[in-house]
């Protein structure tokens, strides 16, 4: 019998996977000529069965695999939007159009605005001559973006049908270099436009959500969130406590975010696998005793369904809180109904079904992150775990611990790297008291819950009792961060080093529990091609010059480049860092240059008038004009080889040719499109050579 016997399931998601990813790049014509060969064999192979009978399994296996695969393109083909007549990808949008959009999730806080997830239902055009309107249908997902300025009434719920004048517009694309794609990233989740309201623009005018099922939940995760709110005193307290049991991560405090995520806590603040896990355990715990029954297995799946669930419905249905259900679901059901259960069979099959329902969960990070922490676990924990055998009670559940900690993050830390670039070095440490607490927090975030229904002299005390651990929590974490190297960062992966990394693991556990050393040569050939493919890349971008002016809102960012070392230009030093750091950090990265420092600063020449400022960096000649230079009187035109227009100001192009001698000006931006595109029309009737940020991002300039 084939190893892979007992993995069935593992199969079919595989390909099933790989048939989703495919679909892009596969053509039409390829993809019809392919799926009719295959059932071509298919008949064939029912029609003459003799020359198949000696190897009539394998073909059959080969067969469900070839079909798994084209089900995952099917899918994906299905789940495509860009080629539906009906999208608002293809359908044209006029000035005088009105559009209703409905609210299809939660709010969320940011900075300026409250983000909502919608669709955009139908377009009314008017003709203004018959005076005729014209209701289109279209189907959309949109992001809802809501002015916090403007918020003057109740803030829209789930369901509302919103009506308005303003125009979606297509998320925009990257503007800098190797910046986050955040289209690409909402294209996967089926996201093509967003559209920015103020509270004046816009008009309720009813309530229909598309399901009932959410509505009732979103209602279920506010009653809870004022509950906590009410019951739990200090802002980081509610903070941690909302984003920890139902997911609210607006109210978290920023420093303290960045406290958990470098003590390597952060994924206790995100509602997933962790949380539904430790749900599971506190049922198990609760209900484990009516397993010893015929009838009470049935009893004790039902009820971890139930329970199981029913935490997924106060937290908002969520994807990473749906995908751990299910995935827990399976393994319950898988458990106590199938008499050759295998964990990792029953993890395909919610991974399945995940993916059916909705393929473009296979690019979430989350999704990806959530099975491979599962899965070492699963495999490393035992084997970790026998190690050492502890008899007191305590110290066996820390190593236990440690051995889950450890177990994924080994699972877990090349993804970790290729998205996140960097790595918490006190983990084990933090886990120890984060996970206890974690489950502590939840439990009697669900006590709570229920006796805060009962009696609400004892939700006090639970509530105290609450905001005791959550503080001494804190002040752990707090404290973790403040240790020394608290975590390595600025690591740079491309998709190639994380394969390789994960060959390179996988051949050292094949090693070990196979005792074979034919693994541990693969093991050893790997790491060599991995260092070999590092040093050339490090080599081949070590060498990279230019210099790059960074397409900002609200600074002029210029980065000079050379053998590996870099200056940096900052109009605005006083800015916070973290959004300037957001945009520039990717490139260098990328580049494997170094962060920014205060020794890169570049110091300019400032004009007398203070309208703008010299750049010199080996032999170029860089201009920033910050105010008008229209009544700037000089002897004779001022000679560089590059202007940069910023701070919007309204330039008079004939006036500055007068002043400036250039090869080439750059609109940066800190401009709004409309006066960015006015400058532009102008300075391509007088023939200059210019570079509009707000129209195509960022400037690179390699002719060093």
């Amino acid at each position: 019998m084939s190893v892979w016997s007992s993995y069935p399931f593992l199969r079919i998601t595989a390909f099933f996977a790989v048939g989703i990813v495919t679909y892009p790049i596969v053509p039409n014509n390829y993809l019809l000529f392919s799926a009719t060969l295959l059932i071509l064999f298919v008949f064939l192979k029912l029609i003459f069965k003799k020359p198949f009978r000696n190897s009539h399994t394998v073909i059959n296996g080969f067969v469900i695999v070839i079909l798994c695969f084209f089900l995952g393109m099917g899918r994906m083909g299905v789940a495509a939007f860009s080629e539906d007549e009906n999208h608002l990808l293809n359908v044209a949008l006029s000035d005088g159009d009105t559009f209703v959009y409905r609210i299809n999730s939660y709010q969320r806080e940011k900075t300026k605005h409250i983000v909502y997830e919608g669709e955009l239902l139908s377009i009314i055009s008017t003709k203004v001559n018959f005076d005729i309107h014209e209701m289109q249908m279209v189907d959309a997902k949109v992001m809802v973006y809501l002015s916090k300025d403007s918020v003057i009434e109740d803030r829209l719920i789930y369901g509302d049908l919103v009506v308005t004048n303003r125009k979606p517009l297509l998320i925009a694309p990257p503007s800098n270099p190797y910046e986050f794609d955040y289209r690409n990233y909402k294209m996967k989740q089926g996201v093509s436009h967003q559209v920015f309201l103020k509270n004046q623009e816009l008009m309720v005018v009813g309530n229909q959500p598309k399901s009932y099922l959410l509505q009732q939940s979103y209602r279920l995760r506010r009653y809870f969130s004022f509950f906590l709110n009410r019951h739990l005193r200090d802002t980081s307290t509610k903070g941690i406590a909302l984003a920890l049991v139902l997911g609210i991560k607006d109210g978290l405090d920023k420093d303290l975010k960045s406290a958990y995520s470098s003590a390597g806590a952060m994924h206790i603040l995100a509602v997933s696998g962790l949380h539904v896990g430790i749900i599971h355990m506190i049922v198990t715990w609760l209900l484990g005793f009516l397993r010893r029954w015929k009838t009470g297995k049935f009893l004790f799946v039902m009820l971890s369904l139930f329970l199981l669930w029913s935490y997924a419905f106060i937290t908002g249905l969520s994807p990473s809180v749906l995908r751990a259900a299910i995935m827990f679901s399976v393994i319950v059901i898988g458990d106590h109904t199938m008499r050759n259960h295998n964990i990792y069979n029953s993890m395909a099959i919610s991974a399945f079904f995940i993916l059916v329902f909705d393929p473009f969960m296979l690019w979430q990070v989350g999704f990806q992150l959530s099975y491979l922490a599962v899965v070492g676990i699963v495999y490393l924990h035992p084997k970790l775990y026998q190690f050492i055998k502890f008899r007191f009670y305590l110290f066996d559940k820390a190593w236990s611990i440690t051995c889950v900690s450890l177990a994924a993050q080994l699972a877990t830390f090349p993804l970790g790297f290729y998205y996140f670039h960097q790595f918490p070095t006190y983990f084990l440490i933090s886990n120890l008291v984060v996970i206890p607490a974690a489950f502590f927090i939840l439990l009697g975030s669900m006590f709570l819950l229920i006796i805060g229904t009962i009696n609400d002299f004892l939700s006090g005390y639970v509530g105290d009792l609450l905001n005791f651990i959550i503080d001494r929590l804190n002040s752990f974490v707090i404290l973790i961060n403040q240790f020394p190297k608290n975590k390595i960062d600025w690591v740079i992966l491309d998709v190639w080093q994380v394969i390789l990394i994960y060959l390179v693991i996988i051949l050292v556990l094949l090693t070990i529990y196979q005792k074979n050393a034919f693994y541990l040569r693969m093991s050893l050939l790997s790491c060599c091609l991995f260092m070999v493919y590092s040093v050339y890349s490090v080599i081949n971008n070590h060498h990279y010059e230019g210099i790059v002016f960074y397409e900002l809102r609200n600074n002029t960012a210029i980065d000079f480049i050379s053998n590996g070392k870099v200056d940096f230009y900052l109009e605005n030093k006083k800015e916070d860092l973290t959004f300037v750091n957001y945009q520039i950090e990717p490139n260098r990265l990328a580049n494997y240059l170094p962060p920014v420092k205060e020794d890169q600063y570049i110091e300019p020449i400032s004009a007398a008038d203070e309208s703008f400022n010299l750049i010199v960096w080996q032999g170029y000649k860089i201009l920033v004009i910050k105010e008008s230079v229209t009544s700037l009187s000089v002897d004779q035109r001022i000679i560089a080889d590059f202007i940069v227009l910023s701070n919007n100001q309204n330039i008079n192009v004939e006036q500055l040719m007068k002043i400036f001698s250039f090869k080439y000006l750059i609109i940066n931006g800190t401009y709004t499109k409309y006066r960015a595109l006015a400058i532009s029309s102008e300075l391509d009737r007088k023939g200059v050579l210019y570079w509009n940020m707000k129209e195509k991002g960022a400037f690179v300039y390699q002719e060093l």
